[in-house]
């Protein structure tokens, strides 16, 4: 995301090591023309991501018609065990509509064989889903939340905050700011509302707003949302 302030680009990156995370933080962020500063804040806890937020427009038959087991949070520990499981996963990832046919084509497979596994992965490991910018569902103003509570409070601020629909992810994490929370709503008089209304807001310490000007990637993919 681009913000307007105080971080000019926020960026989630999933390092496979301490070691990934300060080479990226030190040396290769910094060496990119025209970055300034850099400020790192690892993730403690997700208490929602993008792959399990869900707007308020759908009655929650209609979302389980749709998946039955939206919103489950993935044991990112269970491995991809074949090599075929990662081939799937690779041809999926950039396109979640790619058919049966030609996957098993490109892996050499029967079709039969690929539905089997591919079942198994979605029951399991894998998510096919569609990444919507929320400007597509009416929802103009996003915004980054910086919240800053007392440490025994996080959780329960944490659930109070999940109450609402418009709140696209939430974690908790180090640094001055105990939550950071991806909020998207229609109007800013809905922004104000939230920020100001809402029961968890009167148990705060503080809150810094940035408000989110462009987006460049989602969940993994390449946008351009200027």
């Amino acid at each position: 995301f681009a913000l307007s302030a105080p971080a000019r680009i926020i960026v989630e990156e999933l390092q496979p090591s301490e070691g990934a995370l300060a080479r990226a933080v030190l040396d290769e962020i910094p060496a990119i023309e025209g970055v300034t500063g850099v400020n790192a804040a690892p993730i403690l806890t997700y208490y929602r991501t993008l792959s399990t937020w869900m707007p308020a427009l759908l009655t929650p038959s209609e979302v389980a018609e749709l998946n039955a087991k939206f919103g489950r949070l993935y044991d990112d520990a269970v491995p991809l065990t074949t090599a075929a499981d990662r081939e799937m996963y690779e041809i999926l990832a950039p396109d979640g509509r790619v058919s049966v046919a030609d996957i098993a084509a490109r892996i050499g497979q029967s079709e039969p064989a690929i539905r089997r596994r591919l079942t198994a992965l979605v029951a399991t490991k894998v998510d096919v889903r569609a990444v919507v910018s929320p400007k597509l569902l009416g929802l103009d103003v996003a915004a980054i939340l910086w919240i800053r509570v007392a440490p025994g409070d996080i959780d329960r601020i944490a659930g109070q905050i999940l109450d609402s629909p418009h709140v696209r992810y939430a974690a908790m994490t180090m640094g001055d700011h105990q939550l950071i929370v991806d909020v998207a709503v229609s109007t800013l008089d809905d922004l104000r509302r939230f920020l100001t209304e809402q029961p968890w807001a009167a148990a705060v310490d503080s809150i810094r707003t940035s408000p989110v000007l462009a987006t460049y990637k989602r969940s993994g993919l390449r946008t351009d949302e200027r």
